[in-house]
């Protein structure tokens, strides 16, 4: 029987935990495996971003943003629904700031962040919930801060059942679109690119990065 409950419920309940358990036993949670090859990290080297506090939104158990913290000696916080992969991320990385929570709700003050991170979450997002988190990640976001979104880029949008637990979708479309659709946000860097463990460019394993900025001061001249 499939479940009426949400997809944040079920991750909350169990699958977040069951997620981070698939991918620990298979070594793909680790800041020395990934450092190298991973597409958000890449990102951010190529472009000229301010760095003071970083939030990671699903950061499993902070490997990225103890990455980053070291490039770039920044404040870093993580928030994410798998209890497990919190406990693991303090005990490795004691200097990242954990929260146990979803991406609709955000436990910041206005303005507090000066970069935002949405790397392979939002295709798991109840729909409902998407314009409650694009606002929630705007409120936290001071001008001229950045946004990345690693996600799935197929030319269309479509959902696929999700393998791991029955009543979940994987949600595959142009998550960019949702901040673009308001002036305030300029994408400064785009990249498509396989799915790890793929070559292919077929849609349902293509990946893409965006990074997008907050120029509220630009969006909306005067007219002359």
């Amino acid at each position: 029987m499939i479940s009426d409950k949400t997809q944040k419920q079920l991750f909350v309940n169990g699958e977040a935990d069951a997620w981070y358990q698939r991918n620990s036993a298979s070594g793909g949670i680790c800041l020395d495996v990934r450092l190298e090859k991973d597409p958000i990290l890449r990102a951010l080297d190529f472009l000229d971003l301010p760095f003071k506090k970083t939030l990671e939104i699903g950061c499993s158990n902070g490997w990225r943003l103890e990455a980053i913290r070291q490039i770039y000696k920044c404040e870093v916080v993580g928030i994410e629904p798998s209890t497990e992969a919190i406990d693991d991320g303090r005990k490795k990385y004691p200097h990242i700031e954990f929260h146990k929570g979803t991406a609709d709700i955000l436990p910041f003050d206005d303005a507090s962040m000066q970069g935002v991170i949405l790397g392979f979450c939002l295709y798991l997002c109840d729909r409902a919930e998407l314009f409650k988190i694009v606002a929630e990640v705007d409120r936290i976001l001071e001008t001229n801060g950045w946004v990345v979104i690693l996600d799935f880029g197929p030319p269309d949008s479509y959902k696929n059942t999700y393998m791991h637990a029955k009543g979940i979708y994987s949600y595959k479309m142009d998550h960019a679109e949702l901040f673009k659709a308001n002036p305030i946000y300029i994408e400064q860097f785009r990249q498509i690119l396989p799915h790890s463990g793929h070559t292919d460019m077929e849609p349902d394993n293509r990946v893409m990065v965006s990074v997008l900025r907050k120029f509220p001061q630009y969006a909306f001249p005067t007219e002359a």
